[in-house]
């Protein structure tokens, strides 16, 4: 399917032929010599030219075939150009230069060839082997187009040049030395150099690339991924080796640097920007695909964006840039996702290694569309590294930013993506950003917008076997709330009250809410559990103020609802007072709150305490009556202290100065009594009021 334009050709050679054998005729040709001249094919079924040489020369060409061999000593060409098309179907423009009938023939005489149709049904001869002395190609061109799936993609090659030496086909053969230079584009360069076998295929070669546009290739992944590359260059200079053994899985090994610069990337649907960066680079790689091992000694992000947009159906858009082909296919029984997670960890241990992450001037842009209003807030200025990570190992993280060029934010702690499962012990500590910002949240979840007011957090999240704790130390400064907002996803709680019992009196609340949970829980949220906690915090302060006074004002477990008295007694205990000190620094800090106080009593054990009360000061006033004369009053009597050997001498004194009948003897004198006995008839006479109660 091929219009020759042009071309000459000119041939030389000396040919031999020995008398047949019962082998038949031997034919060898020596000495063998082409020169094409000015040679331009056309495709017939687009017009296009398909290549252009001006000139070919071949020389030292023996072919031999008793023997089925071909040597060739040079075959050299200067200039020329090819074009190299792959249609919408997926078909390249080479296969389509032979037409429908000479393809046909191609396959009858190659059935005629067969063993079976040999005569006498000899076995099929040997196969050719084809040796090149020495390739040399200068200023060739190759034009690549890609038409697959409706996108061009077009890729321009200049000035080839291709160096080889002992190359051949042979089993076993020594390697030939190649070198192969290029101009990729309009800036980019590949220059390769080294050794390549054919049988087997293997070769050991050094990169130089420099610049290599990635856009071109876009058609090879497109369908992995959910975005367009707008930008970005590829460099690597390391030593790539490969080797395609008969059995077995080709083997790729890769020892050096590699780069990413200028990378830019937008969505597919709206073509918004997605990610960039001005260099990305992979240093010292040492890559093995048999069996799969990757160390890097060090990655480094510069300058880097990245817009994070949460959907109005609440879908992360980095979550879904990778297209999950498996959409739509079932789990058959003799392969069900649990047994896939399964054989993947029982699967041999990876041998990975990263030897570190460097990040500089990070920029992340954040949008939330779920809430409304929506919510938007700006990383700026992110700056960090993360020391070695191995898949035993966890790297050390240490991250720090500003939010919205007012308050900063600052990540320390260890992290494991290369475990499995994955390893997290991370401390954020982020101050000063605006709580305005955030009012579509409030607004939303919590029934309020916010007027003014600073956040401030520090937090503590570990992930280990799968297991989350965390603790979130939260410090909201100058909360204002605004008007009410209808929101059917608000807590239905006086909120405004909550937030007067948390404010201290310098407009500050200062909470902790703890956090845990299974990683392998469908219903585990980081968010949905933070939003709950709050949910709960707000109904301990409406129904349990008390406890929740208890807790801010550094009283542990105590309960602050109420303070005991002795029974019978107006005087407080240490515990009592240290409880009333609480509750006084709670109030103190919180000028917006009033306290009621009210009073009780217990009946029942309250007039038994004030009957002992007033038998012990009817004991103590008559020691009183001994030291001092005259005075009995009961707070002076309250000061008397008697001692255990002198009591039961003040309680005969008083039972004898009670005005009620005593058992007396036979002459009517007052009969003495059994300590006990004058207890118990002194509590019986002594007489309590509703009024001694209050």
């Amino acid at each position: 399917a091929l219009d020759v334009l042009d071309g000459t050709l000119g041939l030389d050679a000396r040919v031999r032929v020995t008398p047949a054998g019962k082998a038949g005729s031997a034919v060898r040709v020596e000495e063998g010599a082409a020169q094409l001249k000015a040679l331009s094919l056309r495709q017939r079924w687009d017009k296009r030219t398909l290549v252009t040489l001006p000139r070919l020369d071949l020389d030292g060409v023996t072919v031999d075939l008793s023997k089925r061999t071909i040597d060739l000593g040079t075959l050299a060409t200067k200039g020329g150009q090819l074009l190299v098309r792959r249609d919408d179907a997926g078909r390249f423009n080479l296969q389509r230069v032979a037409t429908a009938d000479a393809q046909a023939a191609a396959a009858t005489g190659a059935a005629a060839g067969s063993p079976q149709a040999a005569t006498g049904g000899a076995a099929a001869p040997g196969e050719w082997t084809l040796a090149l002395g020495k390739l040399a190609i200068e200023d060739f061109g190759v034009d690549l187009e890609d038409q697959r799936g409706g996108r061009a993609a077009n890729l321009r090659m200049r000035a080839i040049e291709i160096g080889a030496s002992g190359l051949s086909s042979a089993a076993g053969a020594p390697r030939a030395k190649v070198q192969v230079k290029a101009r990729v584009d309009r800036r980019g360069s590949l220059n390769l150099a080294g050794d390549l076998g054919l049988r087997p295929l293997a070769a050991t070669l050094r990169v130089a690339a420099r610049d290599l546009v990635i856009v071109p290739l876009q058609p090879y992944f497109t369908e992995y991924v959910n975005a367009l590359v707008s930008s970005g260059a590829v460099s690597a200079d390391g030593t790539l080796r490969f080797s395609v053994p008969g059995k077995g899985a080709p083997r790729v090994t890769w020892k050096g640097r590699t780069s990413i610069a200028d990378f830019a990337a937008v969505t597919k649907e709206a073509s918004t920007e997605l990610l960039r960066w001005k260099s990305l680079t992979f240093d010292e790689v040492d890559f093995d695909s048999e069996p799969l091992a990757v160390d890097v000694g060090s990655i480094a992000l510069a300058s880097f964006y990245a817009r994070v947009i949460l959907s109005a159906e609440g879908r992360l858009n980095l979550r879904e840039l990778l297209v999950d082909r498996s959409a739509g296919q079932a789990a058959t029984p003799a392969s069900p996702p649990d047994a896939a997670a399964a054989a993947a960890r029982a699967s041999p241990p990876r041998k990975l290694r990263v030897g570190g992450v460097q990040l500089s001037d990070g920029n992340i842009d954040f949008s939330d569309f779920f809430v409304k209003p929506n919510y938007s807030a700006n990383l700026t200025g992110m700056n960090g590294q993360v020391s070695q990570i191995t898949p035993e190992q966890a790297g050390n993280l240490e991250l720090r930013g500003r939010v919205d060029q007012t308050g900063s934010v600052q990540i320390l702690g260890q992290v494991n993506p290369l475990a499995d499962p994955l390893f997290l012990d991370l401390k954020a500590d982020a101050s000063d950003i605006d709580l305005p910002r955030l009012s579509p949240y409030s607004a939303k979840y919590v029934g309020y917008g916010i007027e003014k007011g600073k956040l401030s957090a520090k937090v503590a999240y570990k992930v280990e076997n799968r297991q989350l704790t965390a603790e979130n130390n939260i410090v909201l400064d100058q909360l204002t709330f605004g008007e009410k907002v209808e929101s059917p996803d608000a807590i239905k709680l006086p909120v405004l009250f909550a937030v007067s019992l948390l404010k201290d009196r310098n407009g500050v609340i200062d909470v902790n809410l703890p956090i845990s949970g299974s990683l392998d829980d469908p219903k585990f949220s980081v968010g949905g559990i933070v939003l709950r906690i709050i949910g709960n915090l707000i109904v301990k302060a409406v129904t349990a103020p008390f406890t929740l006074l208890a807790s801010l004002a550094g009283a542990g477990g105590a309960e602050l609802s109420w303070v005991g008295f002795e029974p019978g007694r107006s005087t407080l205990d240490g515990a009592a007072l240290k409880k009333l000190g609480a509750v006084a620094k709670a109030l103190n800090d919180r000028p917006g709150l009033k306290l009621d106080l009210a009073g009780r009593a217990d009946p029942a054990a309250d007039r038994d305490a004030l009957r002992r009360l007033a038998l012990e000061r009817a004991v103590k006033a008559q020691k009183l009556r001994e030291t001092v004369s005259g005075g009995t009053d009961s707070a002076a009597i309250d000061q008397v202290k008697i001692e255990p050997q002198e009591y039961e001498k003040y309680l005969g004194l008083a039972w004898r100065a009670a005005k009620f009948e005593k058992p007396r003897n036979a002459v009517g004198l007052v009969r003495s009594q059994p300590r006990a006995e004058m207890e118990r008839m002194m509590l019986a006479h002594i007489e309590t009021s509703d009024a001694d109660l209050s």
